[in-house]
């Protein structure tokens, strides 16, 4: 069994079986052996519904795509009675950060601030919704460290494994602030995309992120965002690329913005577009059409 987590919140949303999971695997893109998420839309559910999708799996999402995509991790249900290495991640404000991947490694060497790096994956997990995590753990393989990494697959922070059992809470860095429009309310279900970042001396992120970005967080109900990152706090301002992408994928902002991390995460308004209604649906003539696969607009 798999249990599958809304990357954006950490909300648990269904478990499926083996051959649920397969036509998942198979019809949706991974874009490495250690990708264990996918991205999904109405569209891309109802091609999987076609392809043999079991009907409880599909009314698991009913409501839960409207207006937006999502990025769904999936991971191995864990036996009872094992031993576990639990904790909790939250933000600079203590609040609850849901939707973190957690891995359990071996012997790893580990850079903060940088693409995964190589190691031995005991095993993985999201924070859920109220930042809590659990991590199946053995006798003979307790692992060494924790990585964390955000919704890019940026490593936001890495820890010292000790005893089995409760491991304590970790902080994230999150960059957050609002999406506003020049009419009208905040946008909401938008996704802010974090596409690099720079320092007055030059310094910037030296590796490309899997997927195109490193990390993003969807605006909630109010329009405010949060965004899991790793940045320097004691080397000046930082320059952040940003782009803002409706859930069809059209892209209503890009541009950049400067704050102090020393001075705390909070970047304000940034001041978007206004989606494009029916976006996306024009008529094309199919014999121009390249095939490609349901992936998350930045794959």
């Amino acid at each position: 069994m798999y249990t599958l987590v809304d990357r954006a919140t950490g909300n648990v949303i269904t478990t499926i079986g083996d051959s649920d999971f397969q036509i998942f695997q198979e019809h949706l893109v991974s874009e490495s052996s250690e990708d264990f998420d996918f991205y999904l839309n109405q569209a891309s559910l109802m091609y999987l519904q076609e392809q043999g999708l079991g009907e409880e799996i599909v009314k698991a999402f009913e409501g839960r795509l409207d207006g937006r995509g999502m990025d769904l991790g999936w991971e191995k249900q864990t036996p009872e009675q094992v031993d576990l290495h639990t904790g909790s991640v939250v933000d600079d404000e203590g609040q609850p950060l849901g939707g973190i991947r957690i891995d359990l490694l071996d012997q790893a060497p580990l850079q903060t601030g940088r693409l995964q790096a190589e190691h031995t994956l005991l095993d993985w997990t999201y924070s859920r919704a109220d930042g809590t995590f659990h991590l199946h753990a053995t006798k003979d393989a307790p692992g060494t460290q924790l990585r964390f990494s955000g919704r890019g697959d940026l490593v936001l922070s890495t820890a010292e494994v000790g005893a089995i059992g409760e491991q304590g809470q970790f902080t994230v860095q999150t960059i957050t602030g609002i999406v506003t429009t020049d009419v009208g309310p905040p946008l909401t279900g938008v996704s802010v995309q974090l596409l690099n970042w720079s320092l007055e001396d030059g310094e910037s992120d030296e590796e490309d992120a899997l997927g195109g970005t490193l990390s993003w967080g969807d605006t909630d109900e109010t329009g405010r965002f949060a965004i899991p990152v790793h940045l320097p706090e004691d080397a000046g301002p930082v320059t952040l690329s940003l782009e803002i992408l409706a859930p069809s994928g059209e892209s209503l902002y890009e541009g950049q913005t400067s704050f102090d991390p020393a001075e705390g995460f909070e970047i304000g308004e940034l001041m978007a577009n206004r989606p494009t209604e029916n976006f996306g649906e024009e008529e094309v003539d199919l014999e121009q059409v390249v095939d490609r696969p349901f992936e998350h607009p930045l794959g």
